[in-house]
């Protein structure tokens, strides 16, 4: 059975009764606030559709009936708490005759319906007469109007007392605003000149943007209630706002503000500075892009933005605030063509500016692999035969500290290298809980100091202390990693488990998969270790990519393609029917295009192609591995361009053929 509901038919009858005379009405939770399903846009939702509020009110016999102020008029809430029926009384309001309701508080407060005399409006006016006065600090008395709050209508019964608003008298007309009363409406607060410190001699472009801007310039459409906007306890009201003022500027010197309405797009849990409100209120919280915008107002300082962020405390997760600030970017389908293609730190499988998982069982070799890709960036030498760029790495080792010397100095020696050609590679040893926000401040110190172009954390699970399987918990990370990746712009790449069947997926919450640009899972089998692209945003790599095994060399281990076997192993091609092996039949391939002077190649994907058209199918992975394997030998290479150039086979490669 349905809840029984006791319709008041007093209540119903005046809500269709106002909606049929052009009253805008509003359905308020007994709270006063707007219901957040019935007005989701507060008193811009009011309606006068009477079989709309009717079923509203059947359903919902609670409510109160709200009213948005019509465009011709306004209203003076008169809040005798705060001494405004002394002060109406001596401004003479009390011998204006109009339509007036009073509150169901029973104690004199009212609502004074008059003509509105002009556009822009304020009590600051007001305000200053009571002072002058020496009647209080403020008048008590609000200003409502068509954008600014509401009216709450008879009958509906006040939430405290119980008891309902009444009118005074409903037919009187609703009288023309006093010249004496327009005047004071109309007076305007001074304007707070924009502040320098003279004795201010930094670089910082937050330092600069909180002297040279006002809160009157950030807080757009607010009303400034007490003070000059700037000096310490000064009051601001929101548009939205039902109570007198929504936010203070504090009076410790910071010049922050403190929000205390919730109907506003800026955090209630601390103060907060003008660049704060600058990035919710203008770039829908996401600073990085607030701080691109300040940097091109005149007069500002040239900085470096990753190091600006991180000195000013770094992102915050204003995740709410950010839905309520955002702002679109709408691009014709030519300006789309413009976008910068996606730019790839190792070709095909991670890309810069982006968020990554590799995933595996215990022991499938993920943390062997990420250090592979971070000292192959670090040194600009390609992963097998996929291309890198160059950059900087900071590896966040969550274990097995021990061993990385020993895998570092192995893989250097593989390829022949020194110490020297990897300086852009950085270790942070120790595992912390980055859900921790001095920890995750302290990383994001680390990280703007370096601007790394790749960033690992190995593995999510030694630096969270959280529910993996907690959608919330795992999107508060995702977010940090999001915020690693804004300061950067560097490819966020997450070391992770599998769940107990490896082919469903990383462990825990899918908010993680679902939020990341790239996701790779790793499985091992009888010591091949095949890596494959189970999500990939901005490239057609599916299926098993690289194929590798595990091999001693020197004091360590190193990873070889799955094609470098030992002597009495042979690696047959499915379809051919043929014992050769795979990197044989490409150099060869090659070697005879070569010298037909037919076009040479440049990538995988294009010898894939050409070998399918003589009737070979081979599987990209081993054809990767192939040319790793090729290229290691000094049998094929690239001319014209270390990682773009042509594939051309050398005169070792001939001499292998013959």
């Amino acid at each position: 059975m349905g809840r029984h509901r006791v319709i008041d038919p007093e209540i119903l009858n005046a809500v269709t009764s106002y909606a049929r005379r052009g009253y805008e009405i509003i359905p308020l939770n007994p709270n006063k606030s707007p219901h957040s399903e019935l007005a989701p846009h507060g008193f811009r939702s009011a309606t006068t559709d009477v079989a709309k509020l009717t079923a509203m009110w059947i359903e919902h016999p609670d409510l109160l009936i709200g009213c948005r102020v019509p465009e011709d008029v306004i209203i003076l809430d008169l809040d005798v708490r705060y001494g405004a029926d002394r002060i109406w009384d001596a401004l003479g309001g009390n011998d204006i005759d109009t339509r007036t309701h009073y509150s169901g508080r029973n104690d004199g407060g009212r609502h004074v319906w008059l003509r509105r005399p002009a556009e822009d409006l304020s009590t600051t006016g007001l305000d200053r007469w009571a002072v002058d006065h020496g009647l209080g600090d403020k008048s008590g008395i609000d200003l409502l109007h068509r954008d600014l709050r509401y009216t709450i209508l008879p009958p509906s019964r006040h939430p405290e007392t119980g008891k309902a608003y009444y009118w005074e008298d409903e037919t009187l007309p609703i009288a023309d605003c006093p010249e004496w009363l327009t005047k004071l409406l109309v007076e305007r607060p001074e304007r707070a000149e924009p502040r320098e410190r003279t004795d201010y001699q930094g670089e910082s472009i937050f330092e600069w943007f909180e002297h040279r801007h006002l809160w009157s310039e950030i807080l757009d459409g607010w009303t400034l209630v007490k003070g000059d906007g700037e000096n310490p306890g000064s009051l601001w009201r929101h548009p939205d706002a039902t109570a007198p003022h929504s936010a203070s500027v504090s009076s410790d010197g910071k010049n922050r503000l403190y929000v205390y309405s919730p109907n506003t797009p800026l955090p209630t849990e601390t103060g907060i500075s003008k660049f704060d409100a600058y990035a919710l209120m203008g770039h829908g919280g996401d600073e990085a892009r607030a701080l691109e915008a300040m940097r091109e107002l005149p007069g500002a300082p040239s900085t470096s933005a990753p190091v600006d962020l991180i000195e000013w405390g770094g992102p915050k997760l204003y995740d709410e605030k950010r839905e309520k600030g955002s702002r679109f970017s709408i691009l014709s389908a030519r300006e789309i063509l413009e976008l910068d293609p996606p730019d790839w730190i190792i070709d095909d499988i991670i890309e810069k500016d982006s968020l990554a998982v590799l995933y595996g069982a215990s022991g499938s070799g993920k943390s062997w692999l990420a250090i592979d890709w971070a000292l192959s960036i670090a040194s600009g030498r390609d992963f097998f035969s996929h291309s890198t760029s160059r950059g900087k790495v900071l590896y966040c080792i969550g274990e097995g500290a021990a061993g990385i010397p020993q895998r570092q100095m192995a893989w250097l020696d593989h390829r022949g290298l020194e110490l020297d050609d990897i300086e852009g590679m950085f270790w942070l040893n120790g595992s912390e809980n980055l859900m921790d926000d001095g920890t995750f401040r302290a990383l994001l110190k680390e990280v703007g100091e370096r601007s790394p172009d790749l960033i690992v954390i190995d593995t999510l699970a030694r630096y969270t202390l959280m529910d993996e399987n907690n959608a919330s918990d795992m999107q508060r990370f995702v977010d940090r990693l999001d915020d690693l990746r804004r300061v950067t712009g560097a490819c966020v790449l997450v070391v992770h488990h599998s769940g107990k069947e490896v082919e469903r997926g990383a462990r825990g919450s899918t908010a993680l998969r679902a939020s990341v640009d790239t996701e790779l899972g790793l499985s091992e089998d009888e010591g091949t270790i095949t890596l494959k692209a189970t999500k990939q945003k901005n490239s057609a790599l599916t299926g098993d990519a690289v194929r590798m095994r595990l091999r001693s060399f020197g004091d360590g281990a190193v990873l070889v393609s799955a094609l470098v076997l030992d002597d009495e192993e042979e690696t047959p091609v499915a379809s051919g029917g043929s014992a050769e092996r795979v990197d044989q039949i490409i150099l060869r391939l090659l070697a005879e295009r070569q010298s037909a002077g037919e076009e040479a190649v440049s990538s995988t994907r294009e010898i894939k192609n050409v070998l399918e058209d003589v009737g070979v199918l081979i599987d990209q992975g081993m054809i990767n591995g192939s040319m790793a394997l090729l290229s290691d030998a000094g049998l094929v290479a690239r001319v014209g361009h270390p990682t773009m150039g042509k594939y051309e086979v050398t005169d070792a490669g001939y001499r292998e053929l013959t």
